[in-house]
């Protein structure tokens, strides 16, 4: 019997009792156990990072942690809300304001302020005037906390403060009608804020990578990216420089056709059907280490969304086709070949 350190994404850890053959599935209950987590545990998993590339574990695999790797515990996918919860409003909060703070949801200076605001409205409460103005943040060295690490450089650290102040103040209850009187509220309110601002990315699980133009059965360029997938569906955004991504595709899993993986060339594929239905699907081929995690990951999100459309309320003469179409969404493509010349080794997967 060891102990193994698991990780929050809050910067918290917790050791647990594990023996040599505790499984990680395992290692999930006894963590929902201790933090007395009762719903929603199956879209919790295991991450190990290493030099910060974070890999999802299986269920299955043993907890044995590699040299030099640390354990996460967070979200595999937001799907369910329960804002009555607050375990798991916390679990969903601190994961979502690091891939904010990671960069991740590619906001503008403006989002990025009113989002810091609640932050600090959730860390400090209610602002004071008195406490809470220039210098605060700037002589604490505060301000990572609540500004996204590519945009930081954007500005010099006391404008980055005055924004985040200005926002803050708003909430003062002379100025600011709607109240958060608990870090509970603040949370949500930071969520939904996120949620309205990026309705297409929110919840998602971020992937890094390479996107492989291919003409011809040969790949004529890589183009850095990162691959967002959540309930919505597939975002991807092109590296355009260390501190700037824009949005370079976007389809829902309702207008998804299909998707495949090649293990061997560590390639995604999906597809959409292509405006000529005469011509074959438009293909978006991914280089990624962790191409593995994104195909039973698409696999998920499409049943949970077909499971809720069938749920739903809907007039009965519409809820066949519905059910189809979310069907055909979840059904994989075929096995696609490997776009990439077989000389031509896969680059390591660039940071975030």
């Amino acid at each position: 019997m060891s102990f193994v350190a698991v990780h929050f994404e809050d910067g918290s850890e917790k050791k647990f009792a594990v023996a040599e053959d505790t499984l990680i599935s395992q290692l999930i209950q006894k963590v929902a156990t201790k933090l007395d987590i009762r719903q929603d545990i199956e879209s919790f998993s295991i991450f190990e990072s290493i030099d910060g590339q974070e890999h999802c574990l299986k269920p299955t695999e043993r907890c044995i942690p590699k040299q030099g790797a640390t354990l996460v515990f967070k979200k595999r996918y937001f799907f369910a809300k329960h804002p009555e919860d607050e375990t798991l409003v916390h679990l969903q909060y601190i994961q979502l304001r690091e891939d904010v703070l990671r960069g991740n949801y590619c906001l503008t200076d403006t989002e990025a302020c009113k989002l810091g605001a609640i932050a600090m409205h959730e860390a400090y409460g209610r602002p004071d005037m008195q406490k809470h103005r220039a210098g605060f943040l700037v002589k604490s060295n505060q301000l990572t906390r609540f500004v996204p690490q590519l945009s930081f450089k954007n500005r010099k650290p006391e404008e980055w403060e005055k924004m985040l102040l200005a926002e803050y103040h708003q909430w003062s209850p002379d100025l600011q009608p709607k109240t958060l009187p608990t870090p509970h509220h603040a949370k949500l309110e930071y969520m939904e804020q996120l949620e309205a601002m990026k309705p297409n990315l929110y919840g998602s699980t971020f992937f890094y990578g390479w996107e492989l133009v291919v003409e011809n059965q040969l790949v004529k360029e890589r183009i850095k990216v990162t691959i967002a997938i959540s309930k919505f569906g597939i975002v991807t955004f092109r590296h355009t420089s260390k501190t700037h991504r824009e949005v370079l595709h976007s389809h829902s899993f309702q207008e998804i056709a299909g998707w495949a993986i090649n293990p061997a060339f560590m390639t995604f594929v999906y597809t959409i059907p292509a405006a000529d239905p005469a011509a074959p699907p438009d293909r978006f081929t991914f280089e990624s280490s962790a191409a593995e995690e994104i195909t039973p990951l698409c696999e998920t999100l499409a049943h949970l969304i077909m499971q809720s459309m069938q749920a739903a309320a809907t007039p009965a003469a519409e809820a066949p086709a519905t059910a189809a179409a979310v069907a055909e969404v979840a059904a994989p493509a075929p096995a696609v070949a490997a776009p990439a010349p077989e000389a031509a080794p896969a680059p390591a997967a660039p940071s975030s």
